[in-house]
């Protein structure tokens, strides 16, 4: 897993954790294939970073400071 801009994502690539809304709702599961209009869709929330996963950091684990 790699922390990455929403910037630089690319349709394909699989979320690494799962992003929730400000309420506590999942806008978007762990494992899902990014599509275009989904990182469309979070730059439009003000998203800056999310994680991935891939190949290249596949053995990475990043523990979590606080909890979701």
């Amino acid at each position: 897993m790699r922390q990455i801009s929403v910037n630089r994502l690319n349709a394909g690539d699989i979320l690494g954790r799962t992003i929730y809304s400000g309420e506590g709702r999942v806008l978007l599961g762990r494992g899902v294939v990014l599509t275009s209009s989904y990182i469309t869709r979070l730059r439009n929330l003000g998203i800056s970073i999310i994680y991935t996963d891939d190949e290249e950091s596949k053995d990475i684990i990043i523990e979590d400071v606080i909890s979701d």
